[in-house]
């Protein structure tokens, strides 16, 4: 289909070179938010026309160079303002360009990649995103190549991730930057930047989050257990400092309105009133003194029970 239009495929011949200068703006000036959520630019129609009759490989790859750093690119379309160029705001902020900054876009052709080493920022990204695979695997169809030393932003339930390139190599090795497009990646993620380092270090040239792995976009979910783990310490432990309920603990009284003496030995079976083996109506009378005794005349002092006047019903 490209070749009809006088793109030829990977490994047709040598390119040709493609170099233009245009002014820099995001995404935002346009109306075209959604170009935050890759790697891709948009180019003027002439640039589509010129690159029609140069022998350019597809998939199209630019290469941004700015006064003080570079990185590189895919086209998303061809529908920017003559002498303008839209790109993602992460990449302004990585080419450290303002609105109307004019840049460098040249054509480059990048080997195909077979090992990306990532690095979130923020170890939020692993503890919001309980499965990363399937939502790095949709994130990354927005980019047609990366470039080691970049950041990237992608954004997942209206949360942005900043995301560091750390590594990126083909089957020749570490490379500068790789194409993504239509190759198995291999994916390593290393500790987030912000997370303390471990006490046990991990062996020189493995990841100090997951284990090196053949599949592609292989990540590691050791954090939830341990998230797991830690709730159910902090259960363990809400239900031991809560208070125990002990049932009828409170205290009895009888007719006269004194303390029942039973009352704090009847909520043990051991004191019960009612001694071994006789019958119910056996009941010794408790001991201490009662009404009649002497020793009751101090308790009786502030309480006087039936002290109304009675009257006759003529």
């Amino acid at each position: 289909f490209f070749e009809m239009f006088g793109w030829p495929s990977a490994g047709s011949g040598v390119p040709d070179t493609f170099q233009r200068q245009y002014k820099v703006f995001s995404g935002a000036f346009v109306d075209k938010a959604h170009l935050d959520e890759g790697g891709k630019i948009i180019l003027p129609n002439s640039a589509m026309d010129e690159l029609a009759h140069l022998n350019i490989v597809w998939p199209m790859m630019f290469k941004l160079i700015a006064p003080s750093v570079a990185t590189h690119c895919g086209v998303l379309e061809f529908s920017a303002e003559e002498g303008h160029i839209y790109i993602p705001y992460w990449m302004m902020e990585h080419l450290r360009v303002k609105p109307g900054t004019i840049i460098s876009v040249k054509n480059a052709s990048l080997p195909k990649g077979k090992f990306v080493k990532l690095r979130p920022q923020t170890k939020n990204f692993i503890e919001d995103i309980s499965n990363p695979r399937p939502v790095l695997e949709a994130k990354l169809r927005n980019f047609s190549c990366l470039t080691q030393g970049d950041t990237i932003m992608i954004n997942y339930n209206d949360v942005n991730y900043c995301i560091d390139i750390m590594e990126v190599r083909s089957s020749k090795g570490t490379e500068e930057a790789v194409c993504i497009v239509d190759t198995d990646v291999e994916v390593d993620f290393d500790r987030p930047a912000d997370m303390p380092v471990s006490p046990t270090r991990p062996p020189q040239g493995q990841s100090s989050l997951v284990e090196p792995s053949s599949a592609p976009l292989t990540f590691s979910n050791a954090h939830l257990n341990r998230n797991k783990k830690k709730k159910e310490e902090e259960d363990k432990k809400q239900e031991d400092e809560e208070p125990k309920f002990k049932a009828f603990s409170g205290a009895g009284r009888t007719m006269s309105g004194k303390p029942n003496s039973l009352s704090s030995s009847s909520s043990s079976p051991s004191t019960s009133p009612l001694g071994k083996g006789s019958p119910l109506g056996s009941q010794s009378p408790p001991s201490g003194p009662t009404s009649g005794s002497p020793g009751s005349k101090g308790e009786d002092a502030g309480f006087k029970a039936f002290t109304g006047k009675a009257r006759s019903l003529k």
